[in-house]
């Protein structure tokens, strides 16, 4: 039995691409260099091996770097790049060395880029274009150094400029064609003047905003707010799947569960309901490639011993890493899926990750641990589409949307969320309203309360959430409400 999924270590590469035949010349050459620089030139190797690999969830994606670069220079035409006022000189130990600080602005220069590459270069572009078209209106100098923390002065200066931008937006209204003038939602302007004062920030290495000066612009969003018309009652792509749902589409034999195609779609829609999965979160997200250490792969399912807590069935645990990880910590959370007691059933999860195996790799799952590292199977995507390619976001949402003809609900109103939603729905009905918050937090990986950080989950309530939420019924409210999506918050 595997004592625990080793992830986001990457495997070296065989032999044979390992061993590049090198000049002399070269080989010298490699000698005579410092050790930190033999380090991060095998560092960006390795990168870029795993870029050609098509790993890592963050990867660079064919054309990055240009659109990085186009980025950055229109960036600098807006006046955001660099520091903010005088530069900082640099000092040096010994000023007549011959490196002149050679390896210090490398080290620089990479921290610089890397902290570049974590922005989404989309929505930066968009803001630049707004404010490249506010400067060139204004005339304005847009901000001002700090001369020190707490400067007012310069805070109510940075302050001012990133208001009447937000104004200068909210007037033009928007851009895109078909709805070109309409009035812009206060969120998507305060996302345009932030991603302005993150992107100042990051250039002259200091926050350019200052809490206390930031008093009018607050005020100014709510006046938004209270201008735009009641929102709410707008189907936004959020129609859950309920297991009663589930049970019918697959009893209808849409999904043939004796193709190995049909056990695929079989294991999506019931996993993804059962541990209220994200679309991207069965497999990988649509758009960034397949990432061995952070998407479900095989090595991800660890088979159990049957226990009291399990109710003596058969149980497993499928390590999730969460696609919403916006600080990249890539934690493991192993999820728990046990056997409901009619084990025929096609909504059991137990057997679909079951039939999963079986179709996948034509063999019988294990009785107990993981499937053997050293196994190139190990690390395949546990799910593939028809076209044999990384079950992605998308495919979530075409499953769905199959399910939903069949179910006579509008395709439009079904998306990737659908089992998720459907699934926590199910929860709430089989746990009830308090329990069943707990078990939904804990289970879809939603941040919760900061006092429940210390209130460990029980793995009698998780298994047996597992095994019993597909006898949920009853209708959600949305189904009674046509046209009606539940906001986040329900109030």
């Amino acid at each position: 039995m595997g004592t625990g999924r080793p992830r986001l270590i990457p495997r070296p590469l065989p032999a044979q691409t390992q061993s590049v035949e090198r000049s002399p010349e070269a080989s010298r050459y490699r000698e005579q260099q410092p050790v930190w620089e033999q380090l991060h030139h095998q560092h960006q190797q390795q990168q870029d091996r795993l870029q050609q690999q098509g790993a890592g969830r963050f990867a660079d994606q064919p054309g990055d770097g240009a659109r990085r670069r186009d980025v950055r220079e229109l960036a600098r035409e807006c006046g955001l790049t660099g520091y903010l006022g005088d530069s900082i000189p640099d000092r040096w130990v010994d000023p007549h060395t011959q490196s002149r600080g050679g390896v210090f602005e490398t080290l620089r220069n990479s921290v610089h880029d890397r902290a570049w590459a974590t922005l989404d270069l989309s929505r930066v572009k968009t803001a630049l274009v707004w404010f490249r078209a506010y400067l060139r209106a204004t005339n304005r100098l847009p901000f001002m150094p700090m001369a020190h923390d707490g400067d007012l002065r310069a805070g109510v200066y940075n302050h001012e400029t990133l208001e009447s931008f937000a104004e200068y937006v909210r007037l033009q209204g928007s851009r895109k064609a078909g709805s070109r003038g309409k009035a812009l939602t206060s969120d998507t302007i305060a996302g345009y003047t932030s991603t302005i004062a993150t992107l100042r920030s990051l250039e002259a290495h200091y926050v350019v905003t200052l809490p206390a000066a930031n008093v009018r612009n607050p005020r100014n969003m709510k006046r938004t707010r209270q201008e735009q018309p009641a929102g709410g009652y707008r189907r936004g792509l959020s129609r859950g799947i309920r297991a009663e749902q589930l049970r019918r589409v697959l009893a209808s034999r849409v999904v043939d569960l004796f193709t190995r195609q049909g056990a695929i779609d079989c294991a999506a829609a019931v996993l993804a309901h059962n541990l209220l999965l994200r679309g991207g979160e069965v497999c990988c997200v649509e758009g960034r490639p397949f990432d061995s250490g952070r998407d479900l792969t095989f090595d991800a399912i660890e088979f159990r011993v049957p226990c009291r807590e399990s109710r003596h069935r058969p149980w497993l645990t499928l390590d999730v890493v969460a696609v919403k990880d916006t600080v990249a910590r890539a934690r493991v959370c192993p999820m728990p899926v046990r056997q409901r007691w009619d084990a025929s059933e096609a909504i059991c999860p137990y057997g679909a990750v079951c039939r999963l195996w079986r179709a996948r790799l034509g063999e019988e799952p294990p009785a107990r641990g993981r499937i053997s590292a050293s196994r190139a199977e190990a690390t395949w995507p546990m799910f593939v589409s028809s076209g044999g390619t990384a079950w992605h976001t998308g495919d979530t949402r075409a499953l769905a949307r199959r399910f939903a003809v069949v179910l006579g609900i509008d395709p439009a109103d079904v998306g990737a969320k659908a089992f998720r939603i459907g699934g926590a729905t199910d929860m709430q009905a089989y746990a009830g309203c308090q329990k069943g918050a707990k078990l939904i937090k804990q289970r879809g990986r939603w941040s919760s309360d900061v006092a429940e950080v210390y209130q460990r989950a029980l793995a009698g309530a998780h298994l047996d959430a597992s095994a019993g939420i597909g006898d949920a019924e009853g209708l959600e409210l949305e189904a009674l409400v046509d046209g009606w999506a539940q906001p986040a918050q329900f109030r």
